[in-house]
């Protein structure tokens, strides 16, 4: 017996066919249309976005009228918008614009810290009080200016106004020169310095100009080569035992190394291309100036132990002078330890999504730069004191920690102020810098003149350690607002 004559069998089989073969629509053209589109409709944030894709893969009105049956591109691309669901792509994450090589804050390292190899061979010009006051001069006012300048540069070339950073580098430094020229010009008439500590301290003055103008143009191997023959010649100098025959071939390998700085800082900025604009206006001057005070006040800062332990040998110490170098040298880890902390903040603003979870995580990794900064610097004074003691030097004695000790809290409050500065707050770090060059100069104008019974290291190490706490404090707050961290 089969289904075809049972009855039965007949009702069995319909229904066991019916149970496993689903009935199916058939696929019109906009099933069909929809899932070719549905990346695009997915990720659309409105149907106009469909719209346009329609349109560019061909469809017209009277396409869509005579294939879709809807009156327009807009009404079919309103209907695959209302049926596809949302689900956006997620965008390509963007180059870490804080990505760099070690290489390079290892060579700026150099570059800040090598010129105070070349002062050894003007010692001979650097005696007294006048000359102290010549090269103080000198050094606040091209600190300054400098910073202004670096500034307006980097404004302009930010911009992506290369034309118009090649001439307010240029103009910059050719106006800072006459300024510290004509400054200088008056100190050699009324201070009693002679024309050769006027000249270095001149010399001085226009190789960091020059300096400032290469680095902000990306030109350090040219800083490099303009910088090793004074820096060679002063390290020979040295090294034969500062010979008197030896003074003025040294000093005429320093005036070579200053012009070749100027002649390509000149070169790096001879550029015919026209400024966007007027160069300085009064928004960038204001700008530029709390930049300015800022390089008056770390000049001060960094100047005060030097000028101390030459003007008051009873009270200043011998550790000032080798220590500006490990300091200066650790600016370039200063400066990598930067890249590092905004890098690591952008991620840090990328991945957290609470507010009090990001200032925990903020604070946490501001502390960690710190710590990586002090560690390469302490390892720096180590060298450079033992390399001292090595050659000759200088004998590295325990009764000089507390000034190294105020050294590396100086740095490590600089460091904090780059950060600062950074993030967008450059006027705040200005009022603790102040207070701390205040209450060392307050500290020596009190036991020069009112014979006050103070250790001018133990006021040095209480100025730089109040300033770290005072700009850690301040960072630790500031730097918790992610609006910082852009």
């Amino acid at each position: 017996m089969t289904a075809g004559t049972a009855p039965e069998a007949q009702k069995t089989a319909y229904f066991s066919v019916q149970g496993t073969i689903p009935e199916t629509k058939p696929r019109t053209p906009l099933d069909e249309l929809r899932e070719r589109m549905t990346s695009l409709c997915a990720a659309a944030v409105d149907p106009f976005e469909i719209a346009a894709g329609l349109e560019a893969d061909g469809l017209s009105d009277q396409a869509v009228q005579r294939k879709y049956g809807f009156s327009d591109v807009f009404t079919l691309a309103e209907e695959l918008y209302r049926q596809v669901p949302r689900e956006p792509e997620e965008p390509e994450p963007l180059p870490d614009p804080w990505t760099t090589k070690r290489s390079t804050h290892v060579v700026h390292g150099l570059l800040f810290g090598l010129p105070a190899l070349c002062y050894p061979a003007a010692a001979p010009l650097l005696g007294g009080g006048p000359a102290l006051t010549v090269l103080v001069v000198s050094m606040l006012i091209s600190w300054s200016l400098s910073q202004a300048v670096a500034y307006l540069g980097y404004s302009r070339t930010s911009a992506l106004d290369n034309g118009g950073a090649a001439r307010v580098l240029r103009l910059g430094m050719a106006a800072s020169v006459g300024l510290l020229a004509l400054v200088l010009g008056v100190l050699l008439l009324v201070s009693g310095a002679g024309l050769p500590v006027v000249l270095f301290a001149l010399g001085q003055g226009i190789y960091l100009m020059a300096a400032t103008v290469l680095l902000v143009r990306k030109a350090d191997k040219w800083l490099f080569i303009a910088l090793a023959p004074g820096v060679l010649a002063s390290l020979g100098y040295v090294v034969a035992g500062e010979p008197q025959w030896l003074n003025l071939p040294v000093w005429c390998v320093l005036a070579g190394s200053v012009l070749l700085s100027v002649g390509f800082a000149v070169h790096q900025t001879w550029n015919p291309a026209p400024a966007n604009g007027p160069l300085v206006t009064r928004q960038t001057s204001f700008g530029a100036l709390p930049y300015a005070l800022f390089g008056v006040l770390t000049a001060g800062l960094l100047a005060f132990p030097v000028v101390a332990a030459t003007a008051i040998p009873a009270l200043g110490t011998k550790a000032a002078p080798v220590a500006a170098l490990p300091l200066s040298l650790s600016m370039g880890a200063a400066e990598w330890n930067l890249y590092w902390y905004r890098s690591r903040m952008r991620r840090e603003s990328q991945a957290t999504t609470r507010v009090s979870r990001f200032v925990a995580r903020s604070r946490l990794v501001l502390g960690l730069a710190v710590v990586r900064y002090l560690v390469v610097a302490v390892l720096l004074f180590a060298t450079v004191i033992t390399t001292a003691a090595l050659i000759g030097a200088g004998r590295p004695e325990w009764t000089q920690v507390p000034a190294y000790t105020a050294y590396l809290a100086l740095g490590a409050a600089l460091f904090i102020a780059l950060l600062l500065q950074a993030c967008g707050s450059t006027w705040t770090v200005l009022p603790g810098c102040a207070a701390a060059l205040l209450t060392e100069v307050s500290a020596a104008v009190g036991a020069i003149w009112f014979g006050w019974r103070i250790d001018l290291i133990s006021a040095q190490l209480l100025a730089c350690c109040g300033l770290l706490a005072v700009l850690a404090v301040h960072a630790s707050v500031a730097l918790g607002q992610a609006t910082k961290h852009r």
